[in-house]
């Protein structure tokens, strides 16, 4: 499968996820389109898979927005009453979602996987420019916040059909 397609089914996934779980509504933009980072507080969620096929991928967004997932995933209505941990743990639970998902789609209901857990760690301006080198990534706004998810894979060239044709 190329980039393209990769790129695609990335950016379709993380919409569905993020509109139907968060009750958020992510627009895909281009990040050539001079989108500043420089006003954010940024997270990095991890996680690697193996199995069926073998990657990585990593969901980059603002503080801000994993409360207001937060938020939304808890049921409150006063984003004040969310904890660190419970934004983090949300921007885990986000990206465990999307994963399962995405890997779903690209390889088909009969692939197997083992997934890592998710780590979360805060992300500077340098690092987040690092993250996206060479990788197939999807970048979208949510409101004003910008979120950009990493997609990598050590080898694409197994793909398992779905029987749900």
């Amino acid at each position: 499968m190329n980039e393209s397609k990769i790129k695609e089914i990335l950016s379709e996934t993380v919409c569905r996820v993020m509109e139907q779980t968060a009750f958020v509504f992510p627009e895909p933009i281009d990040l050539s389109d001079g989108i500043g980072f420089d006003d954010y507080d940024m997270l990095a969620v991890n996680l690697s898979f193996n199995g069926d096929s073998e990657g990585d991928i990593s969901f980059m967004v603002p503080i801000e927005l994993c409360t207001e997932i937060a938020a939304n995933l808890l049921g409150e209505e006063d984003e004040a009453d969310i904890s660190d941990d419970s934004c983090q743990d949300s921007a885990k639970e986000m990206l465990n979602i999307i994963v399962g998902q995405l890997l779903t789609k690209l390889y088909g209901e009969k692939a197997i996987f083992n997934l890592t857990p998710p780590e979360v760690r805060p992300l500077t301006k340098d690092e987040l420019i690092t993250e996206i080198d060479d990788k197939p990534y999807a970048c979208f706004m949510v409101d004003d916040y910008p979120i950009i998810i990493t997609f990598q894979t050590k080898d694409l060239s197994y793909e398992r059909k779905s029987t749900n044709s």
